[in-house]
């Protein structure tokens, strides 16, 4: 993924969770909600939802790097 610009780079590796929860499938179209004006409709048995469970992370920017590279490790 990577910001609007596509200067600042983010990678992330690890594996993907298929959220059932209702209280969490609520709390995501709230904060969907707020930031986009739209509501996602989590009851609908079409849809999907996933969570990331980040292993790995890298970051940088393209104006300088390699300078910037970053890698985290997440537990």
């Amino acid at each position: 993924m990577h910001l609007e610009s596509g200067d600042d780079v983010v990678i992330l590796e690890g594996a993907l969770v298929k959220v059932t929860d209702a209280d969490e499938l609520t709390r995501f179209a709230d904060a969907y909600d707020a930031k986009y004006e739209f509501r996602p409709d989590v009851t609908d048995p079409a849809g999907a939802y996933y969570r990331l469970k980040a292993r790995v992370a890298f970051a940088w920017r393209e104006k300088d790097f390699p300078t910037s590279a970053t890698r985290w490790v997440f537990d």
